[in-house]
């Protein structure tokens, strides 16, 4: 099975890279597909940062928590925030030069 159609995500709506969706931000009208490069967190279904929904390039923003770039997602603003209290929480802040919050870059 290729990635052009990959089954259905937890709602039952299809996922794919040739299924034509809209950002599912609200009062976005940006023209996507359900593939992974517009997936928060960058793979289908719930993962353990991201939702299971599909957003454009405007309102996802990279989470640059791990060190190497490869393995930070590209979330959106909801799943941004949650990560980053979760990093606070558990004292992950302690690593960062500035011990300040990852800053949302991304448009709200």
């Amino acid at each position: 099975m290729g990635w052009s159609y990959c089954g259905e995500r937890d709602d039952g709506e299809p996922i794919g890279y040739s299924v034509d969706a809209t950002c599912e931000h609200p009062n976005c009208n940006e023209k996507i597909d359900r593939g992974v490069s517009y997936a928060c967190g960058g793979m289908h279904g719930n993962g353990t940062y991201s939702c299971d929904k599909y957003f454009c390039e405007e309102h996802r923003c990279w989470h640059d928590y791990a060190k190497d770039e490869e393995d930070s997602p590209m979330l959106c603003k909801e799943c941004f925030d949650t990560l980053n209290k979760m990093l606070i929480e558990d004292g992950s802040f302690d690593d960062k030069e500035d011990d300040g919050e990852w800053e949302w870059y991304g448009k709200e």
